[in-house]
């Protein structure tokens, strides 16, 4: 299939920027961080096009696509990616998440067990473990009081001078469409009134971790073991938060054989559970 892409309107009612390239099933949908937009899998995209039909989009509030006013909860993200998969007649893909995007690809899978194949966690955590709940707080209120001070606490996070490639990362960053201000705080607030720990609990798909080792988040990142026993945990060292543009060969090459293992029907899944109701 020739690449496409565009804006293309919603039935939540919203435009998203989306690019569509690739042939093949399942399909990889990649879905990029708070504050970030589509070309954050640059380094992904045209690599695995040649395996696969593969799709990148700008969240509602990102990028190219619009950012009306309200909630950006976890549960408005999710259906929003349902409106879109359902528009583009894409039918149980990989959810390939970074941080927010992680999020929000397990909560799909939860809602949607039967419209999903597998997912990726992208160092991102299913809930913020009590060590890490002050610094938080903190980056929250450094938002409202002071954005540039929450920048600057934030960018410590984003690579590691190991990698050799801080300087790309910083890059790629720099040329990432401002965010509005309102979308990231109620990105935020989204975020911190939200725990997927009790729906991950309930996952019966593949699912693949991968994080940043050497970053104080890990204890986070590891925790998914505790809530996915089945799930597969890759650590990937000398890197930041943006792994994937840090480290894209150790993180292309996890992915890939992710890849082959679910259409080869050996990928480690979960057993089903009923989910008691109103409970998550």
């Amino acid at each position: 299939m020739a690449a496409m892409g565009g804006r293309l309107r919603l039935a939540t009612g919203i435009d998203v920027y989306y690019e569509r390239d690739g042939d093949g099933e399942p399909a990889l949908v990649f879905l990029h961080g708070g504050g970030g937009h589509c070309w954050h899998w640059q380094l992904q995209m045209p690599y695995f096009a040649r395996l696969t039909t593969v799709l990148v989009y700008d969240l509602r509030g990102h990028g190219r696509s619009d950012a009306p006013g309200g909630r950006y909860s976890i549960e408005t993200f999710v259906d929003d990616l349902a409106s879109l998969l359902d528009a583009l007649r894409i039918e149980r893909p990989i959810l390939v998440g970074h941080s927010l995007g992680g999020m929000i690809a397990l909560r799909y899978a939860f809602d949607f067990p039967d419209r999903v194949s597998g997912i990726v966690v992208v160092d991102s955590g299913c809930e913020v473990l009590p060590q890490n709940r002050e610094e938080w707080r903190q980056l929250v209120v450094a938002r409202a009081q002071d954005y540039q001070a929450a920048q600057a606490m934030m960018s410590r996070y984003c690579s590691s001078p190991a990698s050799g490639r801080a300087a790309f990362v910083a890059e790629a960053l720099a040329a990432t469409p401002e965010t509005p201000r309102q979308v990231i705080d109620a990105t935020h607030y989204g975020l911190l009134t939200f725990c997927n720990a009790a729906a991950a609990s309930f996952l019966t798909c593949p699912v693949l971790v991968i994080g940043a080792a050497e970053m104080d988040y890990w204890p986070s990142v590891r925790a998914w073991m505790e809530y996915v026993p089945h799930a597969r945990l890759v650590a990937v060292f000398r890197c930041g938060h943006y792994l994937m543009l840090e480290q894209p060969s150790d993180f292309n090459t996890a992915l890939e054989q992710f890849l082959g293992d679910v259409r080869a029907g050996v990928a480690p899944s979960g057993e089903p559970r009923e989910t008691p109701p109103g409970w998550v």
